[in-house]
């Protein structure tokens, strides 16, 4: 993985679009609501070169590539070259042609660290470094070959790179350390059963399974080795004809096709990793279908036609619903290629409060997300041994000693994004990054023993609370007083037990007090320290060995007028 990037400037959830074919070509931003929806931002549209060949948007959200090949110009009887074009996105969302790079390809891709590769039309495989401004750097490395590639695909790791080429055969190499490429074995393959033109070459999201979409509709699931190399099938499954209609589900429940025809083919993810249809194989659309994109929040599909853009949910199993839940309309040209910005990782943040007895509440409201997602997930260590999954924005701990601690809280949005990064094969799907994690050093303030449950069995009650500033008696009336405390070491002296006689009548609660010095005098004395307890007439004090602890009970009558206290005085072994 790449060390994390600072937060794009535009956060919004989006999607990109680019026409194909002759004549003019547009690159064309939507914006994605809350329900998936994409919506057509004409005003930010941008011409790009003829004969469009590929489409990307950078793993930090910072760009989009835009390829090409080389096209032959009638009016002018010349050859007019393909580039890489490269756009920045501002923090408004508007695109900038900020690159133009020479590079005639018959398609890109990129790595998980970002990195990006192409294809020239002589054959040519380059890698380019993507720079912090999300434009390409100087060409690291290229690798002399012959074949046309259609796709490529690199694994999870970004250590192999494989391509199926125009010609109905298969590549695959190792990515060396300095990003040139090595021949795996075998270097070249070929599906079995009828030769097999693939548009579609994929991984299996969250595996290193790949994918492969043959255009007569059958497919193929391949485990690599231990070099990631792959030969026979580990699973096949049958499905419709068609060139570009196809996608992987962002959280690997499922695989999507299109052939072209109105509807959409739909295959779950077993637990070998294998493919097989859904008990509804396919779903109808609304009108013919050519492109399919899975967004990358794991909450719908988008689909294509000549004139509007589908919107299909995406159910918790990875089924799609029975037909496009939304049409939308649009102006530009039939897309050619369409992609969607990676999913941002959320960023975490919040504040700790120490109270007495060691008692810490946490706040962890701050944190944010990105993408139009929310924070679904906050999972809290505290630094002394002790965590708690998935337990919102607002824990309490209590500390058992006075040392300092570094709790953290890792927070995941509603997308499944976090510290982790996931990766479809030519573009990231979440760009995970360390700033999910915050960390802060809880200071325990020392000589104050934490109360607990008299019974390990009985958890505390939960109104009782912390009070360290200690009401006073002025003006209030006297109840009967609490009499007959006792308190005396338990277990390995670590701990003691306070009891007292409840008054007779009137008392609500207690409020217990205690100090290790003997000079200390009521509840109102700042060098006491004070627990309200209700419900029970004990207290398990928990403090270190060898303490001579003065404590003092006062109970509340029911006007909430506090009375004066019997004391105890005990030394711990």
């Amino acid at each position: 993985m790449s060390p994390a990037a600072a937060t794009p400037a535009y956060t919004g959830h989006r999607l990109y679009a680019v026409s194909s074919g002759n004549g003019a070509h547009t690159l064309v931003p939507f914006d994605i609501d809350s329900g998936g929806q994409p919506h057509e931002r004409s005003d930010q549209a941008v011409a790009v070169r003829a004969a469009t060949t590929g489409l990307l948007v950078d793993r930090e959200a910072r760009s989009v590539f835009v390829s090409s090949r080389g096209t032959f110009d009638f009016q002018t009887f010349s050859i007019i070259p393909g580039v890489i074009e490269v756009f920045t996105v501002g923090a408004d969302g508007a695109l900038t042609l900020a690159q133009t790079v020479a590079s005639s390809s018959f398609t890109i891709g990129l790595a998980p660290d970002g990195s990006l590769f192409a294809q020239q039309m002589n054959g040519e495989i380059d890698s380019y470094p993507v720079q912090a401004d999300g434009t390409l750097g100087a060409r690291r490395t290229f690798y002399p070959f012959t074949q046309p590639a259609t796709m490529f695909a690199v694994s999870p790791d970004g250590k192999t790179l494989y391509m199926d080429g125009q010609n109905g055969l298969w590549f695959q190499w190792t990515i060396e350390a300095d990003w040139s490429l090595t021949s795996l074995a075998p270097g070249q393959w070929g599906p079995p059963g009828p030769q097999c033109y693939a548009p579609f070459i994929g991984l299996a999201v969250g595996s290193s399974n790949v994918e492969l979409k043959c255009s007569y509709g059958d497919g193929f699931t391949l485990a690599p080795g231990v070099h990631g190399e792959v030969t026979s099938p580990s699973g096949t499954f049958a499905g419709p004809g068609g060139w570009n209609g196809n996608a992987e589900d962002a959280r690997g429940r499922a695989f999507y096709s299109s052939s072209g025809d109105p509807s959409v083919y739909q295959f779950r993810r077993r637990l070998d990793g294998t493919l097989a249809p859904y008990a509804l194989p396919s779903v109808p659309s609304s009108a013919q279908i050519s492109l399919l994109a899975a967004d990358p929040d794991g909450a719908t599909l988008t689909a294509t036609t000549s004139n509007s853009f589908l919107t299909y949910t995406i159910a918790a199993d990875g089924s799609l619903s029975a037909g496009p839940v939304a049409t939308t309309p649009i102006t530009m040209t039939t897309p050619g290629f369409v992609a969607y910005s990676p999913q941002q990782a959320p960023t975490a943040a919040f504040s700790a409060t120490e109270l007495a007895n060691g008692s810490t509440t946490f706040d962890a409201g701050a944190s944010h997300a990105l993408g139009g997602q929310t924070i679904a997930r906050y999972d809290w260590n505290f630094g002394d041994g002790t965590s708690l999954a998935d337990a919102g924005p607002t824990p309490s701990h209590t500390y058992a000693d006075t040392s300092d601690h570094t709790a953290n809280v890792t927070v995941t949005d509603s997308a499944g994004c976090s510290l982790a990064s996931s990766f479809g094969g030519s573009m990231t799907l979440c760009a995970g990054a360390p700033r999910a994690t915050a960390s802060k050093v809880v200071k325990v303030a020392p000589a104050a023993p934490l109360a607990e449950a008299a019974s390990t069995s009985s958890p505390s009650s939960p109104s009782e609370t912390s009070d360290t500033s200690g009401p006073t008696q002025a003006g209030r009336t006297e109840a009967e007083r609490p009499t007959a405390a006792s308190a005396a070491p338990t277990g390995s002296g670590k701990k003691l037990l306070l009891t007292w006689a409840p008054p007779a009548t009137g008392a609500t609660g207690y409020l217990v007090a205690w100090s290790t010095l003997h000079s200390s005098h009521g509840p109102g004395d700042r060098n006491m320290h004070h627990l309200r307890v209700s419900g029970r007439a004990h207290v398990v004090l928990r403090t270190k060995p060898h303490t001579t602890l003065h404590l003092a009970v006062y109970a509340y009558g029911a006007d909430g007028s506090l009375t004066r206290g019997t004391k105890t005085t005990v030394r711990l072994p």
